[in-house]
């Protein structure tokens, strides 16, 4: 993030992240370490496709235990952590509302089973 992305999100996000000021010469950007790591994942009812080794590969389908992800802005899904990080729809807006560029929103396709 740069610095107004941060001072705009950080009232949100804040408690959810790590922001790890990365200096330059002329500005100072965050990378955000996301802290939030939720088993919510109905695993039965989502569509998951797994490495042979049992790992996830991909969520084609998200489906999450209800009301488990409501209080949380940001998070990561466990046991796909290096994969997408997930963003609540408040986020979304303030980042719209604020016309911060750089983010790529991508709807998941059953937020809550």
């Amino acid at each position: 993030f740069n610095e107004r992305a941060w001072q705009v999100l950080e009232p949100l996000l804040g408690q959810s992240v790590e922001a790890l000021p990365l200096r330059t010469d002329e500005h100072t950007y965050y990378a955000i370490n996301v802290l939030v790591v939720l088993d919510c994942l109905d695993m039965d009812r989502s569509e998951i496709q797994y490495f042979p080794s049992g790992g996830i590969m991909y969520i084609d389908r998200y489906v999450f235990e209800e009301g488990c992800v409501d209080e949380h802005p940001i998070f990561k899904i466990q046991g796909a952590e290096l994969k997408e990080v997930l963003v609540s729809e408040q986020v979304k807006a303030v980042v719209e509302q604020n016309h911060l560029a750089g983010f790529v929103f991508v709807p998941i396709a059953s937020p809550v089973g």
